[in-house]
């Protein structure tokens, strides 16, 4: 009688700790799967009804007269903080003149907000006080029931809440004086681009998930060999 409650009482034991490695294996499965736990965008095999292309517009502005005989490039960088998020094949856009051109095009394969931002290179133009403006780009992909995937953007100016269109950048020659807004915009286009390559690049976000799963897993194991030698000590006694 007291060997076969201890029979029970060991299958219970065992039945506990089967469920606790099933569910933990379940767990670890899922984030291995789907890396789109606390915040970043979920990623999946795509297939030619999951992936929906965007283009992202740009545009340049030339004020005033440039120098006679002078050729000057424009050229406007589109960058993101945030590992994995997908990218045009070329990432920078070169004007001679004013013009218009996008980005993209982008192929998303997955639901979620992507974040980026365009600004121009501080190239060193002679006798030309570039735009500093710094655009910030939020794309939003949306699923529906279908699996068919849509998108739209969200573009504002520096720390305006206004939406714009485009990416639009004016350049000014010094034949005109630029105007004060543009000049205090160059203060705080310098202080962005402190703040955005000070913010470290979030990646590795289910490395510390898993070491703690695999503990978590150890440590039922060392539970379940201590429980098997106090029975095993007991039914000996």
């Amino acid at each position: 009688m007291q060997k076969q409650s201890r029979k029970v009482i060991l299958k219970k034991y065992v039945n506990f700790l089967f469920s606790c490695f099933l569910i933990t294996g379940l767990i670890m499965l899922s984030g291995l799967q789907f890396k789109g736990w606390f915040g970043a965008p979920l990623k999946v095999e795509a297939s030619e009804n999951t992936i929906v292309n965007v283009n992202i517009p740009a545009e340049i502005k030339i004020s005033g007269n440039p120098p006679a005989g002078s050729i000057a490039v424009y050229t406007l960088q589109l960058i993101t903080d945030r590992g994995g998020n997908p990218m045009p094949d070329d990432a920078e856009l070169k004007f001679t003149e004013s013009g218009t051109a996008c980005f993209g095009p982008i192929n998303f394969s997955a639901p979620g907000n992507y974040y980026y931002q365009i600004r121009q290179l501080d190239d060193a133009i002679s006798g030309c006080s570039l735009d500093p403006s710094i655009y910030h780009i939020e794309v939003s992909v949306f699923s529906n029931n279908s699996g068919v995937l849509t998108s739209s953007i969200c573009m504002c100016r520096n720390n305006d809440t206004g939406k714009m269109n485009s990416a639009s950048f004016t350049n000014v020659y010094s034949t005109e004086t630029p105007s004060s807004d543009i000049q205090r915009e160059d203060t705080e286009r310098n202080q962005e681009k402190k703040d955005f390559y000070a913010t470290p690049v979030k990646t590795g976000d289910l490395q510390p998930i898993s070491e703690m799963l695999i503990m978590l897993s150890l440590s039922f194991v060392i539970v379940f060999v201590i429980c098997l030698r106090k029975l095993r000590d007991r039914s000996k006694s």
